[in-house]
């Protein structure tokens, strides 16, 4: 009931929404695979309209899950290195971002490069 209601509402969702719904997700261990890709998708043009943390939120939820979407993770790539170098992003959202990508072995060398940084 929950995963169809969010699917109805989902076009309404901000960033925020969509990464407290998919940060849920993970804390409960949900893997709801039909609303885990509405999310990514949704995501991929709202997560530059949110702040930091929802971007990490993200990262760390999908990681958690075991769940790679390859177009998102370009996003949150992108979005992170962007942040990174406007300092926006805080150690722990660093921190967070890194482990995503190392918990699902994805190598991003521009993105570890900045993280580095």
């Amino acid at each position: 009931a929950l995963s169809a209601q969010s699917l109805i509402r989902l076009p309404e969702y901000r960033a925020r929404d969509l990464s407290i719904t998919v940060w849920s997700l993970a804390a409960l261990g949900l893997r709801d695979g039909p609303l885990l890709d509405s999310i990514a998708s949704a995501s991929l043009t709202r997560i530059s309209d949110g702040d930091a943390q929802n971007l990490a939120n993200t990262v760390w939820a999908f990681a958690t899950l075991e769940m790679f979407n390859a177009p998102l993770f370009a996003v949150i790539s992108s979005s992170a290195m962007r942040r990174r170098r406007d300092r926006e992003l805080s150690p722990q959202d660093l921190s967070t971002t890194a482990w995503a990508f190392a918990t699902l072995h994805i190598e991003d060398e521009p993105l570890l490069e900045s993280i580095a940084a």
